[in-house]
């Protein structure tokens, strides 16, 4: 008589685990897309008529051992964004150094961006400006960032943005929201 009702009740223990399985799996699912957060505010000048730009060469300054990683994830999501929107785009990744003793330390990167801009004829170029950083545990947790762009026809900024990004998993996860968020307020704006 023991017996059926031992394999009864782990039946439904079973069941229950089977459930809280499911349940804990999506808990941590929603924790993780929850624990990146994305922050865009930006201003655009729309006085004059214009047609979204449509070949813009993105510039991302980095420096070595800090934000190396991240901006080479945020580049390839961006590049991905455009891609799968069938828009053109050129992305120049910059060694930004720190050290404000070197001399002529702005000319190679200028040199190279202006390269840049007359080899394809580009009519926009977005500068990313990085202004905050934080670190937790020796990981990247936050970055925020100014992002100017300028209409390269007529040498004025036609758009801004402050960018700050947090994410509690690492720079993989919140580097692809970044890029998303970033690519979506350039559509809303008209800018793209």
């Amino acid at each position: 008589m023991l017996a059926p009702a031992v394999v009864k009740a782990s039946g439904i223990n079973f069941t229950i685990y089977i459930i809280m399985k499911k349940y804990l799996i999506a808990t941590v699912l929603l924790i993780i897309v929850n624990g990146c957060g994305v922050e865009i505010k930006s201003v655009v000048e729309n006085s004059t008529t214009r047609d979204p730009f449509t070949n813009p060469l993105i510039v991302i300054p980095y420096e070595i051992g800090k934000t190396k990683a991240f901006t080479a994830q945020l580049t390839n999501k961006i590049e991905e964004k455009f891609k799968l929107e069938n828009k053109k785009v050129e992305i120049l990744l910059v060694e930004q150094n720190r050290d404000d003793l070197t001399l002529n330390s702005s000319d190679d990167i200028n040199t190279k961006i202006n390269m840049h801009i007359l080899q394809d004829k580009k009519d926009l170029i977005l500068v990313f400006k990085l202004t905050h950083l934080q670190y937790y545990n020796n990981e990247l947790h936050s970055v925020t960032y100014i992002i100017t762009g300028t209409d390269l026809k007529t040498k004025k900024e036609i758009w801004k943005a402050e960018f700050s990004s947090t994410s509690s998993w690492g720079p993989a996860l919140f580097a692809e929201k970044s890029a998303i968020s970033i690519y979506e307020k350039l559509k809303a704006d008209r800018v793209l």
